[in-house]
């Protein structure tokens, strides 16, 4: 069941990070300190290989769910299977702490993660199933992981043309926006993986493309690429690029996976951009399962 997915999400500022932690997390069996939280380092690989190429396990779940999610939205997608459930109150309460800090509307929220894995496209979709629902805004996700599409299949859509072919000429974004089974959200799919990622999402193209969508959308979602990649967790450009850019960075970490260490690194190197906060995912099972989470 979907109830069992989350055990705790937390919305905590970025400082938190790099300093001790002072405030308490909620689970579902009550307050948890955040320095009972604190993730151990792990050195496993999360469903990739170095970052850029898929295990052989990663692309047959890839293939699988090609196979057989098309039509349905993923069952994490709390907010839109069980919308009124205790776990979807998480990503609601995670919703209403973002739109405070941000004291006024956002066009453009950059959703990332220190690692691959660690559930920031679950939790960018339910938080804006979340502002679908209750907020009545007409929302648009894009899958920005140019390197690693998957955002589709969560939504249980076909990829096709997306953001690479616009970037590259080869498309208008009119073309390529589907709708979802949500009312007011729309999707925009990453396209095919480009030779050199972050030269495109760097390009004036992009910056046009976002003033674009932000006159069509009361809200613009970025799915971006993980900060930092590989054993060594070195940083990966795309995501500081496109959170230059973006109005608002939201940066996902996985309680009892990620170390302290990454993911004050990741914030550290988004520092320079408007961070708004991080979610603590904390799940039941293991996020790393996932090759596009």
């Amino acid at each position: 069941m979907a109830a069992g997915y989350v055990a705790a999400s937390g919305v905590l500022l970025q400082e938190n990070f790099l300093g001790p932690p002072k405030r308490a997390l909620h689970t579902r069996e009550g307050p948890m300190a955040e320095e009972n939280a604190t993730p151990v380092t792990s050195e496993k690989q999360q469903g990739v290989d170095t970052g850029d190429t898929l295990s052989p396990k990663a692309s047959k779940m890839l293939s699988d769910a090609k196979t057989t999610s098309s039509g349905m939205i993923d069952d994490r997608i709390v907010c839109y299977h069980a919308p009124h459930g205790d776990i979807a109150q998480y990503y609601k309460e995670f919703r209403d702490s973002i739109m405070i800090r941000a004291k006024e509307l956002h066009k453009a929220l950059l959703f990332s993660s220190a690692r691959q894995g660690e559930g920031k496209s679950i939790t960018a979709l339910n938080f804006a199933v979340a502002v679908c629902q209750d907020l009545s805004l007409s929302i648009l996700v894009v899958d920005c992981n140019v390197r690693q599409p998957g955002t589709h299949l969560l939504l249980g859509l076909e990829g096709g043309a997306g953001l690479s072919e616009i970037l590259q000429g080869e498309a208008d974004a009119g073309e390529t926006i589907v709708p979802t089974s949500v009312d007011r959200l729309s999707f925009m799919p990453a396209g095919k993986p480009p030779r050199a990622p972050a030269e495109l999402l760097k390009s004036e193209n992009m910056n046009t493309l976002l003033d674009q969508l932000r006159s069509e959308y009361d809200l613009v979602i970025l799915d971006a690429a993980p900060v930092l990649f590989g054993s060594t967790a070195m940083p990966r450009s795309e995501a500081s690029i496109l959170a230059e850019k973006a109005d608002g960075v939201v940066l996902v970490v996985e309680a009892g996976s990620t170390s302290r260490t990454d993911a004050g690194r990741a914030a550290e190197i988004l520092q320079q951009t408007n961070l708004l906060g991080f979610v603590l995912n904390r799940s039941e099972f293991s996020v790393k399962e996932s090759p596009y989470g």
